[in-house]
């Protein structure tokens, strides 16, 4: 859709669009085993998957709505829902699905403990602050949130490298 958008075929954003949810569409076809088992309190990377998902979905949905309100005009969408955007397809949709990717390769998901909760609730309420703060021009948020989702990455990076390396003293 953007690649539409970018090459000044605005009159093929809707194709982009119809891509894009078919895509979702695909996406939760071939992760319903996984999605299905994935509730938000179990901890396993089927609820990364699932929030990943959801994210996709919703930055389709989002930025349909900001070039709708934009009447089509790219140049016309507000700099806060573009960083939001972005960010919602590259926190909310990508990170959770290397989240979940890594927390299947670490192997340790039969008891990952409460630092994995810390890391999966921080990360994304820290980025529906964040998107909300740009969204909405409330700038105070950014100084709320961004440190929340900052430090759970930080933390996931750190477990994940402890995890992966095979530490004995490996946190989960």
């Amino acid at each position: 859709m953007l690649v539409f958008i970018l090459a000044g075929q605005d009159e093929l954003v809707g194709t982009g669009i119809l891509f894009g949810i078919l895509a979702i569409g695909i996406f939760f076809g071939r992760m319903r085993h996984v999605v299905r088992r994935a509730p938000l309190t179990a901890r396993a990377p089927g609820r990364h998957s699932l929030t990943g998902g959801v994210l996709l979905a919703v930055t389709m949905v989002y930025v349909f709505v900001a070039i709708s309100s934009a009447k089509g005009d790219f140049g016309a969408i507000p700099q806060g829902q573009l960083l939001s955007f972005i960010h919602l397809l590259a926190i909310g949709a990508t990170t959770n699905a290397l989240l979940a990717f890594v927390i299947h390769l670490s192997r340790r998901v039969s008891d990952p403990g409460l630092i994995h909760d810390v890391i999966f609730w921080g990360v994304n309420i820290g980025l529906v602050g964040f998107v909300t703060a740009l969204t909405t021009d409330v700038r105070d948020l950014i100084f709320v949130f961004v440190p929340i989702m900052g430090a759970a990455l930080l933390l996931a990076i750190g477990v994940r490298l402890l995890q992966l390396t095979g530490s004995p003293e490996a946190v989960g």
